[in-house]
């Protein structure tokens, strides 16, 4: 096991970094300040939870220690870049944790932020230490900039001194797991913004299970499951214990779903079109307990939507439920606009901008090239009462419109 570890920074490390941060010495080879106080060590955790990430510290951690942080700045470049920086509190240095700590910082670089290269700069004649550390882990000098003379506070300490400049291209090619990390967690953003409350909407699902099924484990079904948020949220949850059998239509989110499930734990996936009998072909009748679709309906052409909630009905045991939370007409005159207006107010560009990137690793463009040969996707937002007249028709015994956040509602159904 490393015992050298980097987190990123939060207030469980605000103290300890506080006291490291406080050597005024540090702001003479580096960008802390030379008072540096509560408010600045603040600073640097609300930028690592900002809307818009520019840039990201982590803290140095040696045994469970805060030894120094490690930063990733300038995430925003538009030629895909980051720049390194890193500093180790004075009583742990020598014993290599800087060069430890950065090696991890770049592996987060190259592999969950899918940079191109990183580049970084240190004082050429007064901090020979981070000169040794950057060419260690394979930084070289960057041919396409000069030696700048340093000015200000550093040349005051530092006489004829210059800042010299290292690059790093990415040397192997991207782990797709790590990148499906980090694309999870801006989609998963992104969503929560695009899908006004949707955390409220998994919590109340998880909450009607919790009252309304009874039994040592549950079989679930997460159809259209995508990135699989909601499988993994159910995978938490151990009273009772659930098997998941996650489908989708997309080959890039199953890719992605793939990466973020562990290869041992109670899911399978399948493949499937939703507008087809085909995906239910391997799987029993009556055997689940309750079924969820999150945000898919809308896609899916209204005259499938009968076959949908047939096959679904099917499965589910007799007293299983039906959660389907989606886009669904429901608002009235310009309270209609309402939810439009809240997603162009809260989306940002973290998601597409990375998205692009993520879209031109191998693996996933592939999966995106045999998505392309699929259906063409509708969007249509029904109305609570076209789903919920769908499902009764389908077997389901009651349907009801449980929740609603603006233009999202989702309608529950009972077997």
């Amino acid at each position: 096991m490393m015992d050298v570890s980097i987190q990123v920074l939060g207030q469980a490390h605000a103290d300890a970094m506080l006291r490291l941060a406080s050597d005024a010495e540090l702001s003479w080879t580096s960008s802390v300040p030379a008072v540096c106080e509560a408010a600045h060590v603040a600073a640097w955790i609300n930028e690592n939870h900002a809307a818009v990430r520019t840039c990201l510290t982590f803290a140095i951690v040696d045994r469970g220690v805060v030894a120094g942080a490690v930063t990733l700045k300038r995430l925003d470049a538009p030629d895909n870049s980051g720049e390194l920086a890193f500093w180790v509190g004075r009583e742990h240095r020598g014993k290599g944790l800087a060069r430890k700590a950065a090696g991890l910082a770049l592996d987060h670089a190259f592999n969950r932020l899918l940079l191109d290269y990183v580049h970084a700069h240190c004082l050429r004649d007064g901090n020979p230490a981070s000169r040794r550390t950057l060419e260690a882990i394979g930084f070289t000098a960057d041919k396409s900039r000069s030696d700048l003379p340093v000015e200000g506070r550093f040349a005051e300490r530092f006489e004829g001194d210059a800042w010299v400049f290292y690059r790093l291209d990415r040397p192997n090619p991207v782990e797709l797991g790590q990148a499906a990390i980090e694309y999870q967690r801006l989609w998963n953003g992104y969503m929560s913004s695009y899908c006004g409350g949707r955390t409220s909407c998994f919590e109340l699902v998880e909450e009607l299970m919790r009252q309304m099924l009874q039994g040592e484990g549950l079989n679930v079904l997460d159809i259209g499951c995508g990135t699989a948020a909601f499988t993994a949220r159910q995978l938490l949850i151990n009273t009772p214990p659930r098997r998941i059998t996650a489908v989708d239509g997309s080959e890039k989110g199953l890719l992605v779903a793939r990466q973020l499930v562990a290869s041992d734990a109670p899911v399978t996936f399948i493949k499937g079109d939703l507008t087809e009998n085909a995906w239910t072909s391997d799987l029993t009748a009556g055997s689940y307990d309750a079924a969820f679709l999150g945000w898919v309906t809308h896609e899916i052409e209204p005259r499938h939507l009968g076959t949908l909630y047939g096959n679904i009905a099917q499965l589910l045991r007799p007293g299983g439920l039906l959660f389907n939370a989606d886009f669904m007409d429901g608002l009235q005159g310009n309270w209609r606009n309402l939810g439009g207006d809240y997603q162009r107010r809260r989306l940002g560009n973290s998601f597409p901008a990375f998205n692009a990137r993520f879209e031109k690793l191998p693996q996933v463009a592939a999966a995106i090239a045999r998505d392309r040969q699929a259906k063409t996707r509708w969007t249509v937002r029904h109305a609570p009462d076209i789903h919920k007249q769908l499902m009764l028709d389908a077997g389901f015994v009651e349907a009801e419109e449980v929740w609603r956040y603006l233009g999202s509602a989702m309608v529950m159904a009972i077997r």
